[in-house]
């Protein structure tokens, strides 16, 4: 099996969908089974024997790895998420329409309470505007007054095994607050590099104003000295409104919160990432996030 093509399956399933395919193969290249084999193989992946051969028939007949049942994991859809009505959902929808992206949440609440009283309707819960929110500016959202680049880190919901504990990596990203596109990026397994930060940074106009969270340390970093750098506590609020909570499928914590890493592992077929797929991921993430981004320019 070499560069199996893992295109639509969840990262948390890729190590599950590896085996399993690896295993059919095997069963595949025995030119007739017995009994014994197909229970032996099936067993390999702790299945049946039946569920396992309609594993091989799917492979058979599609040869894609998200074929397979189980290589993608069941969302609740949207409407289940926020449990509201159509007529609810559209009202908030064309509230933030018209106020867009760089709303606050305070004035989004607002504005929403307005239009539902209007209706003579009950406002939905504040958690419910700020996830609608949040979904809006993962598609286009944006941030004025905020200088040229916004730096700030961020923690990535991806549960990657880095020496025997599964940890949530981080992620110091510079991005344009207008047009949203990430600019370069910092993946952390343990700290995170930011020489892909500054070595963007240094290929700038000396009048670009980057506005960077405090910690991160780029105001002492080595860069030319014309380069304008503010810090700011709220550099990640910011970065929130550019982005969003979520790189595609990747969802983005912006505080450190209470649910670990291997809480995020929900079933038995979920694996944390080895560093090297958690890499392939994040990038291609941010990858099909500037793509999409460039396309609603």
């Amino acid at each position: 099996m070499k560069n199996l093509d893992l295109s639509g399956v969840d990262p948390l399933r890729w190590a599950e969908t590896r085996a399993r395919v690896a295993t059919i193969e095997s069963f595949i290249a025995i030119e007739s089974p017995t009994e014994a084999e197909r229970l032996e193989h099936a067993s390999r992946l702790e299945l049946g024997k039946t569920q396992f051969l309609g594993l091989v028939r799917a492979w058979q007949a599609h040869g894609t790895a998200m074929s397979l049942a189980g290589a993608v994991r069941q969302r609740a859809s949207r409407r289940q998420w926020r449990s509201i009505s159509e007529q609810r959902e559209r009202i908030m929808a064309e509230t933030l329409d018209c106020l867009g992206p760089d709303v606050k949440l305070v004035q989004a609440t607002e504005a929403i309470e307005n239009a539902f009283s209007a209706e003579g309707l009950n406002s939905p819960s504040r958690q419910t505007i700020w996830r609608r929110l949040m979904a809006v500016r993962a598609d286009r959202g944006s941030a004025s007054g905020v200088g040229d680049v916004i730096v700030a880190k961020c923690l990535l919901e991806l549960p990657t095994l880095v020496d025997a504990e599964t940890i949530l990596p981080s992620l110091v990203l510079a991005a344009d607050p207008v047009d949203g596109t990430i600019l370069s990026w910092a993946i952390g397994f343990d700290q995170a590099d930011m020489d892909a930060i500054t070595d963007v940074l240094r290929t700038m106009d000396p009048a670009t104003v980057v506005t960077a969270e405090d910690r991160l340390g780029l105001a002492s970093a080595d860069l030319p000295v014309q380069l304008r750098i503010t810090t700011h506590g709220t550099a990640r609020r910011t970065l929130a409104r550019v982005i969003g909570k979520r790189l595609g499928q990747l969802g983005l914590r912006y505080a450190p919160g209470r649910k670990s890493a291997d809480r995020l592992l929900t079933a038995r077929s979920d694996q944390a990432l080895s560093i090297g797929d958690a890499a392939v991921v994040i990038d291609e993430a941010i990858r099909k996030h500037n793509r999409r981004r460039a396309a609603d320019r």
